[in-house]
């Protein structure tokens, strides 16, 4: 948590300027200052699920496989829990991810990747790569936008 003495600094800019998280204000945005401490990171995962304790506000919307394999190919980080799932990303990027279970801790602006299966499957179950193919999946794009 940040220190009770954390000073505010304001930028007003004509509204119409083109600017990042701005915050309408009559006649003006308010430039809000960055809580980031470090460069964003890049996650490739398994789910859709919001890592625990990452409260606020993210935004998600479909991912091609391209911009998967072209995130891989910049150092991605595997966040992906089970070997068949990661040899699957493999071979459908065309770039090596290996197996990786870790507890991500996201920082605002951090974006996930993530591999999401189009069907529940049961309960506990370790799919092998012909039952993951054969339930088909999809890809979404997360990003930890802002937080609480």
């Amino acid at each position: 948590m940040e220190s009770a003495a954390l000073q505010l600094v304001l930028l007003l800019i004509p509204t119409g300027t083109v600017a990042t998280n701005r915050v309408p204000v009559v006649g003006y945005s308010v430039i809000q200052p960055s809580t980031r401490k470090a460069p964003m990171t890049t996650y490739i995962m398994s789910t859709t699920i919001i890592p625990s304790g990452s409260w606020g506000s993210w935004t998600m919307a479909p991912a091609t496989i391209e911009e998967v394999g072209a995130a891989i190919a910049h150092g991605a980080v595997s966040a992906v829990g089970h070997g068949e799932t990661a040899s699957v990303i493999s071979t459908l990027t065309n770039q090596p991810i290996n197996a990786n279970r870790l507890t991500v801790k996201p920082q605002v602006g951090d974006i996930f990747f993530c591999f999401s299966l189009k069907q529940r499957p049961p309960e506990a179950a370790v799919l092998s790569r012909s039952q993951l193919e054969a339930i088909g999946y999809q890809w979404a794009r997360m990003e930890y936008k802002s937080a609480l």
